[in-house]
Formats: structure tokens, sequence, C-alpha cells
């Protein structure tokens, strides 16, 4: 059998140590790293072998062979020279059958891992027998941001939610605060360099690059500015061709890729690539027409671009940007299932290989509450999921982490919002199972 390639060789010790049952913290201690550390490795790793959950996962090492699931030889207890009565004897053994069962167990373990589509139970007869039917609660409330924030920036970088900049009741800010699950408390940061709006960020490494913006003056900006999380430092790299704000944003391959914008007087529709290495704007593929509020994440070998506006209508693209086959000069550009309505500023995020979207604005800032939509790639369809208790606006931030998605901030018709609601995309019931 051979072994996972798709993963780096720390993932591979990471996904053969979570099949053997240790936990987060068993791991660090094992490779004298932290249990933040852990969860990143955990989430690449899921995200890479397209699995949402440690049984699921226990299952991919297994058949990768990345763990030896060969049981032990068990001398039997009566010597005979019939071969029959030899295997007999050990396919009786105690410790054959419970490993044969824990194999079973993991597997029926697998089989109800139920997703974040509620109709996905009605679907399958077999998963909805074997789930109970109580309601799933899968959205709560964390702490709020210390302060009401729109068109921030966010990311997160060793299991800690980062917001840099943003809007605020008290106007354009260069503020940066994080978010720590494991204490549900918030801290402040080094503020950024300069005070921007409408700005997205990426992080490659353990760096956070955070381009352009809307400055004070409500003009955009043209400098790269990025971010050290270990240092809390900040530094300024080459500016971006033209000052931008309300672009879209992605890193693939340890590379920026940015999409249109606005340049304060026009939407643009430019794609640009940004090299950490070379410090290095280069022009690509632009998109087919012009726009800003759009959104990009990276998933499978490509970037998805959603949405977006040019100020007259507001798009319902799905769109897919190949990097490598713009590089080698073939269409880059494909067009996919369109949203089920125009969308912009809306907050994304990828999480376990399914493209998920929150709030957002839509034709004449319609005041009604927009679904918040899902996107399977095998699938190739938008579907809605449960709606937050507390209704998104728009320029919010979507962060995916271990199994949750965080909504946080955002624009509503009162201004800023403090918000922070959690939604638990993936979750895995085990049925028990009763033996004779």
């Amino acid at each position: 059998m051979e072994k996972e390639t798709n993963l780096s060789q720390r993932e591979q010790e990471i996904l053969s140590l979570l099949a053997t049952g240790a936990s987060n913290k068993d791991i660090a201690t094992r490779l004298n790293i932290s249990p933040n550390t852990v969860k990143v490795h955990l989430r690449n790793i899921y995200s890479k072998i397209k699995v949402s959950s440690r049984a699921e996962a226990t299952l991919h090492a297994v058949k990768s062979g990345l763990v030896d699931t060969a049981f032990p030889e068990i001398s039997p207890e009566i010597e005979t020279s019939d071969p029959a009565e030899a295997s007999h004897s050990k396919a009786r053994s105690p410790l054959f059958i419970a490993g044969a069962l824990l194999v079973i167990l993991a597997v029926i373990f697998v089989l109800i891992r139920t997703s974040s589509l509620e109709n996905e139970l009605s679907s399958s007869p077999a998963t909805a027998s074997a789930v109970e039917t109580t309601p799933l609660r899968r959205w709560r409330n964390n702490p709020s941001l210390p302060e009401p924030r729109q068109g921030m920036a966010s990311t997160i970088f060793e299991g800690r939610v980062y917001l840099i900049g943003g809007k605020t009741p008290q106007g354009i800010t260069a503020s940066v605060i994080s978010f720590s699950p494991e204490t549900q408390t918030w801290s402040t940061w080094a503020d950024k360099p300069g005070a921007v709006s409408d700005i997205q960020s990426a992080r490659i490494g353990d760096q956070i690059y955070v381009p352009g913006g809307l400055q004070v003056n409500q003009q955009p900006t043209d400098q790269l500015e990025v971010y050290d999380p270990r240092a809390d430092r900040w530094e300024t790299r080459a500016p971006l061709p033209v000052p931008l704000s309300d672009y879209a944003l992605a890193a693939f391959e340890g590379q920026l890729y940015l999409f249109g914008g606005w340049d304060g007087e026009n939407y643009r529709s430019e794609t640009y690539q940004y090299d950490p290495g070379t410090d290095v704007w280069t022009i690509l593929t632009p998109l087919a027409s012009a726009r800003g509020g759009a959104r990009a994440v990276s998933e499978g070998g490509k970037i998805y671009l959603l949405g977006g506006t040019d100020g007259e209508q507001v798009f319902k693209d799905s769109l897919a940007y190949y990097p490598q086959r713009d590089l080698n000069h073939e269409p880059a550009w494909e067009v996919l299932s369109p949203l089920p309505e125009g969308r912009a500023e809306m907050g994304t995020a990828v999480l376990a290989g399914t493209i998920y979207v929150v709030g957002g604005i839509t034709e004449n800032n319609s005041p009604t509450p927009l679904a918040p939509l899902q996107y399977r790639p095998q699938e190739g369809q938008w579907r809605q999921f449960d709606s937050p208790p507390e209704t998104t606006g728009a320029r919010l931030a979507l962060i995916p982490l271990e199994d949750f998605l965080h909504v946080l901030g955002g624009s509503k018709a009162s201004g800023p919002s403090n918000q922070h609601q959690v939604y638990q995309a993936i979750f895995t019931r085990a049925i028990p199972i009763v033996l004779p």
C-alpha cells in the first residue's frame, strides 16, 4: 500500500499519531510543538485529504498505509498440525476479534458523520436512521468584539483569530485585535502602520499580508504592509501597481493573488500576483468585467472568485481561476454554477473542502437578510444552510477554525457590529453497538 504523498512529512507524522488515538496535547508533546500548532496542521490535513473529522482522518491513514493495521500474531494455545484448525484458533483469539471490531466501529463512526446541511439527513435513509432526531444547536454566541468593526482584514494564525484595521464607530482604525478560542478572550496587538478599511488579508507561512485599503481621507492606498504575529511587528513591502481597496485576495502556493477593487474613481478588473520572494507584483489575465466587493478563496488547485459589484449591478458570478494555467499562457478562467442571487461584500471561508458564504449585500442593498450558502465542488451547486440567530450584515469576517465558522463584526443599518457568532459546521456522532 502506498504512503500518503499529498501531505508534508510533518503532516504525515501528525496524521499517523492521530490514527493511534493520540490527543492534540499528546501529539504536541511527542513532536515538541504547541497544541495550537497541532490544530493548525490538522486543519490543513483535513482540507488536503478531504475529510472533516478525526474518525475519517484515521480511516484515511489506515487506507493510505500511514499506520500498521496488521493484527499481532497469536500463538494457538493448543498445538495442532491441522492448518485449518490453527487458522480457526487464531480467528477466535480475543485480540484478533477486538482488532476487527475496532475497524468495524471506525467505519461505522465515519459513515454516520453529519454534514452541515440538515436536508442531507433526509436524503440518506441509512444516515438518518443512525443519527438522533433531536434538533441540532449549531449556532452559539462567543465573546463580542471589544468594539464594533466592519471592513477589516481577518485571518488565523496558530489557532488564534486576528482582525486588522477596518472601520469602528470612531472612524477608520489601525488597531489589531486577536481572539483565543481556548481562553475565550480578546487581546490587543501592535497597530498597523496605516489605518485602512475595506481590506482583505492572506497568510503565507508565518506572515500576514495586507495590501491597499481605504484611508481616512476616503482615498485608497497602494501600501503593502506585512505583519509577523510572533514578533508582533509590521514592515512595508513593494507597493501595489495602483492604489486599491475593496478587492478580492487569496494566497495560493506561496503567492498572493489580488482581483479587481476600487481605485478611488472606478472599479478595476486587473488580476495581480505578488511574489514574497522577489517582492514583485505581476499583472496577469484580468476579470471579464470590473468589480469590487468580490471575495476569493483557494481550494483544490484553484482560486474561487465569488460575486462583487460594479456600482450598478451585483454579480451572481462563481468563477474559478487557475494560476498555473495563467502562467502557462492557457485560458485561466472558468464559469461555475452561479450564486442564487447577486452578492457582494460577504464573508467567505473554506472548511474541509467546502466553501461557505455568509452575509453581504445584494441588488439595491435590500434589507432582506441573505441566507448563508454552502458550495461543495464535487456537487457543483449552491445550497442554503442554517441561518444564524442574529442577522449578519456586510463587510464581516468569516473565519474557519477547527470544526467551526466564526462570524465577526460587519456593517448593519445601525453601523458597525460587534457580533461574534459561531457555527459548528462539522460534527460526528457515533451509534452504540450491542454485541451478543
